[in-house]
């Protein structure tokens, strides 16, 4: 019995209630249109407040469009494992505990398909033709714009802030690594990013820090499987002050993450970002107070050791490579460099001995050099370690010992990833107490090690080392280097400035403590050569802490 419309007189009562529908729904539409206006406010702000509900509805709208789209590349996480940025994460999104995990148990299974995986090239043509950086192909996916619509946006939402890694800092903070092993790789790495930037970015809206931030960000999510991958959920664990609760590893054509101990419920799953405290500087800007097994220090072949002045340099080169006495430097961009790693418990002394035979001996090179394509071929025909023959032929010829024998310690104590140089300086040096020329060769060895420690010294300290006691000469001029840096924690120092200057500081207190106790240990090795008294037996024992 309802008239229509155009039959209705003004203020009618149908007419009033259908225009209060109307106004209701105008009202909900917009209500809804502010709450999603205020969501996307509160996630995209800088000041994000964890307690606001906003906030909250935000982020489990981010860790579900995660998971789903995870689920669908075909990944799997384990019901043991909840994703939250609360407490206790420390920072960003992390993973937590639901329940206990027994040790072995899988907790994460990530195909390749769900990896964004850099193109195999690298980085991919330019202008100027720049050694291109191991992050330039994924930088510049993040900074496309095919990456907002593309079906990765769901893990790139995932990757936090910019990492504070070195080539980001300013000049005046950079200075701070000059003469530690990151002075000349953060130099090299500040130069290849503008020339990229260059190439790619110069005529477009990107600018130069932007492009910077970008490179940062890859290096400190990138792994290294499937040729450098960012890798879900290995991407979202932080870094574990003390040993970590998960480890990650490649098994055929996926990730694994396991845990390695048990995990009690409610505690952060983390995991090791780096082996050493300046991998740890270099890809993420900030310092452990843990130790590590991979730290060292880099004495350069041509700066610390000044062994290939003369015309037989490719041969002597040639010879240290094929031996493993000097090996390419491990960082990005410095593959032309080759370097001798000094270890915290000494490892590396043996094949500063070993540059220090060849350079005291250049007639070895060449000799060594006109026989090596035959002899090289004699020992892979045998399925034998090149490397370790070479290093025997080597020792053999500069000090004077029969070549059957030194191959022989060679072969026990080599192979199988195991370093034969230890071995071979500790028969040196048993002879050396009844022969002069093995005596003389090791004399020799000892001073040119000797020197190239005091070299690199003097670069870490801006100056020659003094010849005092090494015990106290190396404290006082670590503690005048430490207060020279501390120049800008005054009360009111930004916090990542702090975190800046004491990164750099822990990273060159470790290398001063790593060459005081090199070069304290080859005034030990060459006190025990000199104490008559000693016979063969506690001097084996004596140079048995040779690594």
């Amino acid at each position: 019995g309802t008239r229509p419309p155009s039959e209705q007189k003004p203020g009618h009562p149908e007419e009033a209630s259908r225009t209060m529908a109307t106004a209701c729904r105008r009202r909900r539409r917009r209500r809804k249109e502010r709450h999603h206006r205020q969501r996307r406010v509160a996630y995209h702000r800088e000041d994000r407040t964890p307690s606001s509900p906003f906030w909250k509805a935000a982020e489990l709208e981010q860790i579900h469009v995660l998971l789903r789209w995870f689920r669908r590349q075909g990944g799997w996480v384990s019901r043991s494992v909840r994703v939250t940025r609360a407490a206790p994460v420390v920072a960003g999104l992390g993973c937590v505990a639901r329940r206990s995990i027994r040790r072995g148990e899988c907790l994460f299974w990530i195909p390749r398909a769900a990896c964004l995986v850099q193109s195999p090239a690298g980085g991919t043509g330019g202008a100027s033709q720049q050694p291109r950086d191991s992050q330039a192909d994924l930088a510049r996916q993040l900074l496309s714009k095919k990456s907002e619509s593309a079906a990765w946006w769901p893990l790139i939402e995932t990757l936090r802030s910019p990492a504070a890694c070195p080539w980001t800092w300013s000049r005046e903070e950079r200075e701070l690594l000059r003469g530690t092993d990151l002075g000349e790789v953060v130099r090299r790495k500040v130069r290849r990013v503008r020339h990229e930037w260059v190439d790619h970015f110069k005529n477009k809206a990107t600018s130069l820090r932007a492009y910077a931030e970008a490179t940062a960000t890859v290096a400190s999510h990138l792994n290294p499987w499937f040729g450098g991958a960012i890798v879900p959920f290995s991407c979202l664990l932080n870094h574990a002050p003390g040993p970590p609760n998960v480890v990650f590893g490649q098994r055929g054509d996926a990730v694994a993450g396991v845990a390695v101990r048990p995990i009690a419920p409610g505690t952060e799953l983390t995991q090791a970002y780096a082996d050493s405290l300046a991998d740890l500087i270099y890809r993420y800007g900030f310092a452990s107070g843990a130790r590590f097994d991979e730290d060292v220090v880099s004495l350069v072949v041509g700066k610390d050791l000044e062994i290939l002045q003369k015309d037989d340099d490719n041969a002597m080169a040639r010879l240290l490579s094929a031996s493993l006495a000097i090996e390419p430097s491990p960082w990005d961009g410095l593959e032309d460099v080759s370097t001798v790693e000094l270890g915290a418990s000494g490892e590396g002394l043996a094949k500063l001995l070993a540059v220090g035979f060849a350079a005291s001996h250049h007639h070895v090179a060449r000799r060594q050099d006109d026989e090596e394509t035959s002899e090289l071929d004699e020992t892979r025909s045998e399925g034998r370690d090149a490397s370790d023959d070479a290093a025997a032929r080597l020792v053999a010829v500069a000090a004077g010992l029969d070549v059957s024998a030194c191959l022989a310690t060679a072969r026990a104590h080599g192979g199988d990833g195991r370093d034969p140089w230890p071995a071979l300086v500790r028969d040196v040096a048993i002879a050396a107490r009844r022969g002069r020329r093995q005596r003389n060769a090791l004399d020799a060895a000892l001073d040119i090690a000797a020197s190239a420690v005091d070299r690199r010294l003097g670069r870490l300290l801006g100056g020659a080392p003094r010849d005092d006691d090494v015990a106290q000469t190396l404290p006082k001029d670590a503690e005048r280097a430490r207060a020279r840096r501390r120049w800008g924690c005054e009360p009111g120092t930004p916090r990542l400035r702090r975190a800046i200057i004491e990164a750099c500081d822990r990273l060159r207190t470790l290398e001063l403590g790593i060459l005081a106790d090199a070069r304290l240990a080859l005034r030990r090795l060459r006190a025990d050569l000199d104490d008559a008294a000693s016979d063969d037996d506690a001097l084996s024992t004596a140079w048995r802490r040779l690594r």
